[in-house]
């Protein structure tokens, strides 16, 4: 690539970045303004034309907030994470066209950051990994689809080893289960069917119970406390 091509590249990287700043900027003050007329509100009016930069406005606000850090946290692992969190929204976005390619300089630029032949594929990994819990694993349970993943945290708790799925330490350990799923079609309708009735324990009414019996729970510790 020469620096004209590094150059065209730079620009769109700004643009989709700046975009999608943007869009973010008017994705949460619709939602406010929403939830406002939900309210009987009238919702953000004084920061910008009908409150359109209170978004701006709070951003500012938390910039110049004091840095608080718990004393237990990794210093790294802490300034860190919020950066990898955002990363793969961006990610996400790379492979959109904004537009039809146009001519610059001799040369066809597009009007993305990169033409990927598996570009949906993209977007699904990308959208997922920001999954703190394995919601998306529980969501092909519900299906009837075995999960393949690896051993997480959060693929841990929603996958029963063995039963609901299989989990994987390395890439061949998941490589491996793959193969068992797909070629052992009665591993797999074993696995399918105990996945439905384990993620049969997350509907709204089972969640809605449990929170309740929590709090039943935690009044009946209060009241023998006083």
């Amino acid at each position: 690539m020469s620096w004209i091509d590094w150059g065209l590249l730079i620009v769109r990287v700004v643009i989709v970045f700046f975009a999608l700043m943007i869009a973010v900027l008017l994705y949460i003050w619709m939602e406010r303004k929403v939830i406002a007329d939900m309210q009987t509100r009238v919702g953000p009016m004084r920061a910008g034309p009908r409150g359109v930069l209170i978004t701006l406005a709070d951003g500012i606000k938390l910039f110049f907030k004091e840095g608080i850090r718990p004393s237990q946290a990794d210093p790294w692992v802490y300034r860190l994470a919020p950066m990898f969190a955002i990363i793969p929204g961006f990610l996400a976005f790379a492979i959109v066209p904004f537009g039809p390619s146009v001519h610059i300089f001799g040369r066809t630029v597009g009007m993305q950051l990169t033409d990927l032949p598996i570009g949906i594929l993209w977007v699904l990994a990308m959208t997922s990994s920001r999954e703190g819990w394995g919601m998306i694993v529980t969501e092909a349970a519900a299906c009837g689809t075995p999960a393949v993943v690896t051993r997480v945290p959060g693929f841990v708790d929603a996958v029963v080893e063995g039963e609901t799925g299989l989990l994987g330490d390395t890439r061949d350990d998941l490589a491996s289960g793959l193969e068992s799923v797909l070629t052992d079609a009665a591993l797999r309708a074993r696995l399918g069917e105990r996945a439905r009735e384990h993620a049969s324990r997350y509907t709204w009414e089972a969640t809605a119970r449990g929170t309740l019996e929590v709090l039943a729970q935690a009044a009946v510790r209060r009241r023998s406390r006083q």
